[in-house]
């Protein structure tokens, strides 16, 4: 077995088109052909890593002393629409993912874009 409990011939399995010759040497930035073997592999290994536990990559890394100068920066994106079948707010930060139906949807594209923000 392998990390995750995941047996090292379906990681090799995995890993077959990236192999010299492969698929992706051929073809990087096309898609790979469909493969039942491979898409019940990554099934099997999706599973696995949502239902371990485990710890942080940080756990593999030194930490540095704390800059005190330092400052942090939140890059939130949002956006908002007006549509007959369901006007809303939403957003993305840091892949957490937010939605606010609109209860008044009479309030206008920029008012919605600026509360969105």
């Amino acid at each position: 077995m392998d990390i995750g409990r995941f047996p090292r011939e379906l990681m090799q399995y995995l890993h077959h088109p990236m192999r010299a010759g492969g698929e992706c040497e051929l073809d990087p930035h096309g898609k790979l052909q469909p493969d039942g073997r491979r898409d019940g592999y990554l099934r099997k290994w999706r599973g696995i890593l949502l239902n371990t536990p485990g710890s942080s990559l940080l756990a593999a890394v030194e930490q540095l002393p704390l800059d005190t100068a330092a400052s942090t920066v939140w890059h939130l994106r949002s956006d908002a629409m007006l549509e007959p079948y369901g006007s809303a707010m939403g957003g993305c930060l840091y892949g957490t993912w937010w939605r606010f139906p609109l209860i008044r949807p009479e309030l206008t594209i920029p008012v919605l874009e600026l509360l969105a923000a």
